[in-house]
């Protein structure tokens, strides 16, 4: 036995006080029953490196191999943070996009469609500021293998999602218990106050002074910015409120990273005017795909779940991937981005149901119906591969809904996406980028008055002209005409 240490201790270059001892137990008898059958030494970091299979900590996912963390789709459909995300085995690495936003130290506003991972990416990158508390949980990802410093930051989230925006008085109030709620986080205390200026002083300077292992500065990451204007009776007095908020955020001191997200930015020109500090990286290609999934990230993590599905349909996987492609696929945010995206939340539907068919709400458009009555580009949607020229300006349109177009309002709303570019020209070629939105369109054709309006007026034109019925065929465009709005026709 003495022999055999001095081999393993020459082989291993270290001193039998780094062995331990430990016991095997004998597996075959009832619990009860077990009992130590042998003590053997080993080195102790040899046990370092094995993770502790009866722990419950989130932690464990990264402490096993990809390649044995037992993939769960179940936990992946539903998941609202990251954790559950990477514990399901079918996370797709977005770690790359965390590290550039930290390290940049900047406030930024970023705009995708609804459902397409924006809060999420937000979770990613609080839980990555939990700094090393946090660091396990990423080994197996792109920030984890980097030489990444993991520092931990005090983190303020806000879901304008989850405000009541009835009125408001009531909007007011309800930021600020948000306010108050990230202050008790952190047991920042703020006293008698209720204005919204002096609480963000309380709560970035209580964050900047917190020691305990945090650094000095703080992060503030705000989701569904714009969601307080949908359905709001009083939409100029809610905008003046977040005014406020932003433009106290924009003075402040010890704000290491800001990231806003939302869905639009048409009509709110006034928020913009208060934080104008904000970089807006909605177009910028090196985020082109922050959100979604790209074709290699779709075939690498979903593996299994392409495979189910070809067999689902009895198809080979190739024909289930290019028919992946044709109704998820065509996202581009970027003018010079070779890569297109997914929408991630379709795709999930996609596999949960096995089925490749429309899943995605998209944003109703029959509240814009004003807005595409009196556009005139409006008829280009009812033909078969509807494309549009936009400026720069039009892509980024924040003022009031009645001045957009519509080509801005789809884009912005996820019906539209960029295509082609004309670098002469400084113009975008937009178009629908797949047939699950193609379809939505369609649906909204079949059922918006103004369109029926048109399908019934061209039959009536077609007849017209075969007949040579000009005066038939001139009551009848004055008939349509008549039914846009005067500064529309001056046009």
């Amino acid at each position: 036995m003495l022999k055999l240490k001095q081999v393993i201790n020459k082989l291993c270059h270290i001193s039998l006080r780094n062995f331990t001892k430990i016991s095997v137990p004998n597996y075959s008898l009832p619990l009860q029953y077990q009992r130590p059958i042998c003590n053997i030494k080993v080195p102790r970091f040899w046990l370092s490196t094995v993770p502790d299979m009866s722990s419950k900590d989130d932690n464990l996912i990264n402490q096993v191999n990809d390649n044995t963390v037992q993939k769960n789709f179940n936990q992946l459909i539903g998941a609202t943070n990251i954790k559950k995300i990477i514990k399901s085995g079918y996370y797709v690495d977005k770690t790359e996009y965390m590290k550039i936003l930290i390290d940049g130290e900047g406030s930024y506003f970023l705009v995708r469609p609804r459902r397409f991972g924006k809060s999420i990416m937000l979770d990613t990158l609080s839980e990555i500021c939990n700094g090393e508390d946090s660091k396990e949980l990423f080994t197996n990802t792109y920030i984890g293998k980097s030489e990444y410093q993991w520092k931990k930051y005090c983190v303020f989230r806000f879901d304008f999602a989850q405000i009541d925006n009835r009125s408001a008085k009531i909007f007011e109030q309800e930021l600020i218990e948000m306010i108050q709620t990230n202050c008790n986080k952190y047991k920042i205390k703020y006293g008698e106050y209720n204005r919204i200026a002096r609480l963000l002083d309380v709560m970035i300077n209580g964050g900047v002074n917190l020691n305990n292992g945090y650094e000095p500065d703080v992060i503030i990451l705000i989701d569904e910015y714009d969601s307080p204007m949908e359905d709001c009776s009083e939409k100029k007095q809610i905008l003046k409120v977040m005014s406020i908020f932003f433009k106290k955020l924009k003075a402040s001191n010890g704000i290491r990273l800001t990231l806003v997200t939302g869905a639009t930015r048409f009509g709110l020109s006034d928020i913009f005017t208060s934080a104008n500090h904000l970089t807006d990286i909605t177009l910028n290609e090196r985020v082109n795909a922050i959100c979604g999934f790209t074709e290699e990230e779709l075939k690498t993590v979903f593996e299994d779940k392409i495979t189910e599905l070809s067999r689902v349909l009895k198809k080979d996987k190739e024909d289930v991937l290019k028919q992946l492609k044709v109704y998820y696929n065509g996202y581009r945010f970027n003018k010079r981005s070779k890569d297109t995206v997914f929408n991630a939340w379709s795709v999930l539907q996609c596999f949960d149901n096995n089925d490749i068919i429309s899943y995605w709400p998209g944003k109703c458009l029959s509240l814009y119906h004003d807005i595409i009555m009196k556009d005139a580009e409006s008829i280009s949607l009812m033909m078969k591969n509807p494309s549009f020229f936009a400026s720069s300006t039009e892509l980024n349109f924040d003022k009031e809904l009645d001045q957009i177009s519509l080509k801005s309002l789809l884009f912005q709303t996820g019906y539209l996406t960029i295509k082609e570019y004309d670098e002469e020209n400084k113009i975008y070629t937009l178009s629908v980028p797949n047939k699950e939105v193609e379809t939505l369109l369609k649906e909204m054709i079949a059922n918006d008055s103004f369109f029926i309006n048109v399908k019934e007026k061209k039959s009536i034109l077609l007849e017209a002209l075969k007949s040579e019925d000009m005066v038939l065929y001139i009551n009848c465009l004055r008939s349509h005409y008549s039914t846009w709005p005067y500064f529309t026709k001056n046009e």
